[in-house]
C-alpha cells in the first residue's frame, strides 16, 4: 500500500466485508507512528468532507463584505494538521453525491496525510453503486487479500487483541529517479507506431460494456500514474507480482499484463 500512496496514487482495496481492511490500515498507521483517521462514508454527509458552509465577513478598504466559507469537520482538520493515515471506506456503499465528495478530497489530499480507500464489490455492497470512471481512473484498484499470517500472529502472540501489519516497504524520496525509464517504455507501447508490439489503441481505452464499469482502464492519466508506481516499486525492490498488481490496478487486467509482456519481450524486464 505504501508504494501507491507515497508515489502520489491512492490505492483502492476492494474485497468482501469483514476481511480486515480497516484493521490492516490502522496497523500501518501504528507502524509508522501516525494518527489513524477512519472515514466511513455510509455514516456521513458530503459536508463532512467538503466542509460545512458558514457566513463570514472580510474587509476590503474598510468595507465589510459577507462571504461563505467552509469549516472542516474534526477528521478533515486533523488530516491537514498532523501526520496521519486516512482510510476512506465503503466507497461502493454510498451514492454518486457522496462518492463525488470523496473524490474531491482524494484529488487533493493534504501532504500531512497518507490517504487510502476501500470498499466492497458492488454485488456485496449495501447500496451497490459502481465507482464512476473519473474516480476509478485516479485510483490503483487492488483485489483485497487477507493477510492470514499477520492475522494468525495477532491471534497467537497478542491473544487476539492486536492486528500486526505486514512487512510493507516505505519508499524514499529518491523513487522518482526510476520513473523516466517507465515513462519512455509506456510512451513506446501506447503512443508510437515504430514498434510492432506497440498498441496505440490502448492509450485511451474507456470501458464500453456495463460489465466493465468500476474497473481500471487506460487513459493518459492512468498510464502516467503507472509510470510513477512502477518507478516507486523498483526503488524498494518490487517483484513481478507487485508490478503486475500495479499495472493491472491502473490500466486493467488484460492491458496491464500486455504491457508487462511487452517489457519482457523487449528484454527490459
Amino acid at each position: 500500500m505504501c508504494i501507491k500512496d507515497r508515489a502520489g496514487v491512492i490505492p483502492y482495496g476492494e474485497g468482501a466485508p469483514e476481511t480486515a481492511k480497516t484493521q490492516s490500515t490502522a496497523a500501518l498507521a501504528k507502524l509508522v507512528n501516525r494518527r489513524f483517521l477512519p472515514v466511513c462514508l455510509d455514516t456521513m454527509i458530503p459536508e463532512d468532507l467538503r466542509g460545512f458552509p458558514v457566513v463570514s465577513e472580510i474587509h476590503l478598504d474598510g468595507v465589510g463584505h459577507k462571504v461563505m466559507q467552509q469549516v472542516l469537520d474534526e477528521q478533515s482538520l486533523l488530516a491537514r494538521l498532523v501526520p496521519s493515515v486516512m482510510l476512506i471506506d465503503e466507497l461502493t456503499c454510498v451514492g454518486n453525491t457522496m462518492q463525488a465528495a470523496a473524490l474531491s478530497w482524494m484529488c487533493n489530499p493534504p501532504p500531512t496525510c497518507w490517504v487510502y480507500s476501500a470498499g466492497n464489490p458492488v454485488d456485496m455492497a449495501a447500496a451497490g453503486t459502481p465507482l464512476a470512471d473519473a474516480m476509478i481512473n485516479r485510483l490503483c484498484v487492488l483485489d483485497w487479500e487477507v493477510d492470514t499470517e499477520s492475522w494468525a500472529e495477532g491471534m497467537l502472540n497478542s491473544g487476539g487483541f492486536e492486528f500486526p501489519v505486514s512487512n510493507i516497504p516505505i519508499i524514499t524520496d529518491d523513487w522518482k529517479e526510476n520513473v523516466p525509464f517507465y515513462s519512455e517504455q509506456i510512451n513506446t507501447f501506447v503512443n508510437t507506431t515504430n514498434n510492432q508490439l506497440s498498441r496505440p489503441e490502448y492509450l485511451i481505452k474507456p470501458p464500453k460494456e456495463e460489465s466493465q464499469r468500476g474497473r481500471p482502464f487506460g487513459s493518459p492519466r492512468s498510464w502516467t500514474r503507472l509510470a510513477w508506481l512502477l518507478g516507486a516499486s523498483d526503488s524498494v525492490g518490487g517483484n513481478h507480482k507487485t508490478r503486475r498488481a500495479l499495472a493491472c490496478g491502473m490500466v486493467g487486467d488484460g492491458i496491464g499484463q500486455e504491457f508487462l509482456d511487452f517489457l519482457k519481450v523487449e528484454g527490459l524486464m
